[in-house]
């Protein structure tokens, strides 16, 4: 299969399931590509009850309608610790279950047991990633075929070029949507977006060096990612900073180094508006 063929596949598929789990504009929480509360693993609180994975394998689907009846049901609240996506290992806390004191304390255990018990059968563990509700792998897809693509056995740089142009449609398509809201009951583990567009360009940046057009394309996409960046400016500076500052820039030709100045320029100031 042609390299643009599966470029177009991978891309229709990221479209896809963003469309699906993520609401329109207006609809969610908060825009998709603001960074969402910072939220760590808290210690456990006296009426937490941690909720174990019982296998290893990737966390592919989470049931949080069915998490939130139970949830509901039992006057719980349910605070998930992973998303999909994760890698999960045998005695990893899935979950906390927030149920206050009861004078009937074996009532409470009942109750806490039914919601646990939903917990689990509510997640899909299997031995491999899956797009259906991983958004972070459809666009590590994009970034593993760039890699391959600039890799010194293959050194296809028009592939990874048209790699970068997905990837900046990916997050411009982001950008106009939020993130879902959680039913009553549950606390999901946000995607922080603004990351899961890092870890596709740091490769990709690093893979560049040795390449400068393929650089220059990814500084002019970040220019052009400006307008739509939202809470995500910082994370754009930080790749047009490590762009002006690659190692590889002293042995680049004189003319390729001043193309790549003027692009860092634009940016910057793209950014600063």
């Amino acid at each position: 299969m042609q390299a643009d063929t599966i470029i177009t596949n991978v891309y229709g598929e990221f479209t896809a399931v963003a469309r699906r789990l993520l609401p329109e504009r207006g609809e969610g929480q908060r825009p998709a590509t603001d960074p969402p509360p910072s939220r760590g693993p808290a210690p456990p609180s006296e009426t937490s009850i941690p909720v174990i994975a019982e296998e290893d394998g990737f966390l592919q689907v989470i049931g949080l309608e069915a998490v939130a009846d139970k949830a509901r049901d039992a006057e719980a609240t349910v605070r998930f610790l992973v998303r999909p996506g994760h890698y999960l290992f045998a005695g990893r806390e899935l979950a906390r279950i927030e149920l206050p004191a009861a004078a009937d304390e074996d009532e409470r255990k009942k109750r806490a047991a039914a919601v646990a018990a939903e917990i689990r059968d509510a997640v899909i563990i299997g031995p491999e990633r899956t797009p259906e509700a991983d958004l972070e792998f459809c666009l590590l897809r994009l970034v593993e075929i760039a890699q391959r693509a600039l890799s010194p056995g293959i050194n296809d740089p028009t592939t990874a070029m048209r790699c970068i142009d997905r990837l900046t449609s990916a997050f411009v398509l982001v950008a106009g949507r939020d993130l879902p809201e959680d039913p009553e009951g549950v606390e999901s583990l946000p995607v922080r977006f603004e990351a899961m567009f890092e870890a596709g360009f740091n490769p990709i940046r690093q893979c560049a060096e040795r390449l400068p057009q393929v650089a220059l394309r990814l500084a002019e996409q970040i220019r052009d990612l400006a307008p739509y960046a939202g809470g995500s400016r910082a994370m754009l500076r930080r790749q047009i900073e490590l762009l002006a500052k690659m190692p590889s820039l002293a042995n680049w030709a004189d003319l390729d180094a001043e193309a790549m100045a003027e692009r860092v320029k634009a940016a910057e100031a793209a950014l600063a508006e």
